[in-house]
């Protein structure tokens, strides 16, 4: 089957053109369009993976899952089509091989390390799970908004039980260590990768050079190129780059940074602990009528907020822009609540009503009725199998997630109940009322435990 049916298959499913192309890659092209109400990042893999795509789609969604840590590109959608794999990415502004192309010598060492100390949070992170990324390079470093940097796809999906037949192959030669030439991985094999990347990003040369036979004689040497360093930074670089991986640092990639002389260490402990100066980031318009809630999504991608419009809006927080509009309640929208697994959002109204909706596609789920008086609040249990809604009813409903099922009612207040939220451990259930008391329920239950006074207004 030609790449051509692929195409034509997305076109008609998803209405791309698949004309706006941001690269083409070994094993890949890749293209700009618009999925979800947002533009992204569309790859699809020149050739099929014919028996390797389940094991290709089942490895994505492991990375769709790592790629919830924020210093990883989330993957949105992985899909197989005609045995072509496809995957939906966020869009990154630029990568950090593009912003050392711009300059004639590299960056400074306080901005590649603010880069990079990113990048490296995010490979402790994979390393910690047992999964090595295996194509650390500028290449594959994206940037975003903010000098955000995050750590791209490229690699991820290989060492978690897909194949090598797509994405970049088995890394890039020049940044994989001598070890993995014959077959090998090493848990050093990120670090390695990193310590080279840094070297290009200081020097804006290559570390082993650009000749496949003189980059693999001085990987095999371990001679790198490090004109332009500093003798602190061919210090901990030579280290991070030794021929034999078990002379290589073993603390970590944050913890080798920090090993790049002081004066790198004082910029690292600026880029890691310093506490940014508080400032206005955007401002969100669209809803026309006063926002009553705002509520983050477990991964921070996305903020809902619920009006007195009778509306639910969902933005992309690292964009701003507007992803979606969730209609249906007819009267002002009170609260607004996540779940823990970001796939539910709940919304209690001033039309007596609670309704949960997918995020991932605004669809509404069910409505939650039995309060005679307006939801003023909403929360889920950390398991996400319960909702507990607060009402001017002055009462506690808590209902069933997966059926919409309602468990029992908490009564005891004397007042609108403004405020619900449930333990760490799920095992208790706090509410709030005007009646100027906190009163404290256990969930298996639905026993009151205590109530808690003290409150003059």
């Amino acid at each position: 089957m030609s790449i051509a049916a692929v195409f034509d298959h997305l076109k008609q499913k998803y209405g791309w053109q698949l004309t706006d192309k941001l690269g083409e890659g070994g094993f890949n092209y890749v293209f700009r369009e618009e999925f979800g109400g947002l533009l992204r990042a569309v790859k699809v893999s020149k050739s099929p993976i014919a028996e390797e795509a389940r094991k290709e789609l089942d490895g994505l969604e492991v990375a769709k899952h790592f790629s919830s840590h924020p210093r990883l590109v989330t993957l949105v959608l992985s899909e197989s089509v005609l045995g072509h794999v496809v995957t939906v990415w966020e869009l990154a502004q630029g990568t950090l091989a593009e912003l050392v192309r711009q300059g004639k010598s590299g960056l400074s060492r306080e901005d590649a390390l603010h880069y990079l100390v990113q990048i490296a949070e995010a490979l402790d992170f994979l390393n910690g799970q047992g999964v090595y990324h295996r194509d650390v390079k500028p290449e594959n470093i994206l940037l975003f908004p903010g000098r955000a940097a995050k750590l791209g796809d490229l690699g991820l999906a290989k060492l978690v039980g897909a194949s090598t037949g797509s994405h970049s192959g088995a890394g890039t030669l020049g940044y994989i260590p001598p070890e993995a030439h014959r077959g090998k991985l090493h848990p050093s094999i990120d670090l390695y990768a990193l310590a080279a990347t840094y070297v290009e990003v200081r020097t804006a040369r290559k570390p082993f050079g650009t000749n496949q036979i003189e980059v693999l004689q001085r990987q095999f040497r371990g001679e790198p190129i490090l004109d332009g360093l500093d003798e602190d930074e061919r210090a901990a670089v030579l280290a991070a780059l030794h021929k034999d991986a078990r002379q290589r640092p073993q603390a970590g990639c944050v913890a080798w940074l920090r090993s790049i002389g002081k004066g790198a260490a004082s910029q690292l402990e600026s880029a890691v602990r310093q506490v940014p100066t508080v400032q206005h980031v955007r401002t969100l318009q669209g809803h026309t009528n006063w926002v009553f809630s705002v509520a983050f999504s477990p991964d921070g991608r996305y903020l809902a907020s619920g009006s007195r419009d009778n509306t639910v809006r969902v933005w992309e927080v690292a964009t701003g822009q507007h992803v979606r509009t969730l209609q249906g309640h007819t009267d002002g929208v009170r609260s607004v609540a996540f779940s823990p697994d970001g796939r539910y959002l709940a919304s209690g109204s001033r039309d007596n009503t609670v309704r949960v909706w997918e995020v991932a596609t605004g669809q509404h789920v069910r409505t939650l009725r039995g309060h005679p008086w307006m939801g003023k609040s909403v929360a889920f249990s950390p398991d996400g199998r319960y909702l507990a809604s607060g009402s001017g009813d002055n009462t506690v409903r808590v209902w069933e997630v997966a059926t919409g099922k309602h468990v029992r009612t908490l009564q005891g207040h004397t007042d609108d109940v403004n405020s619900v939220a449930f333990s760490p451990d799920g095992g208790y259930l706090a509410s709030g009322s005007v009646g100027k008391t906190v009163r404290v329920w256990e969930v298996a239950t639905g026993q009151h435990v205590r109530t808690l006074e003290g409150h003059t207004d």
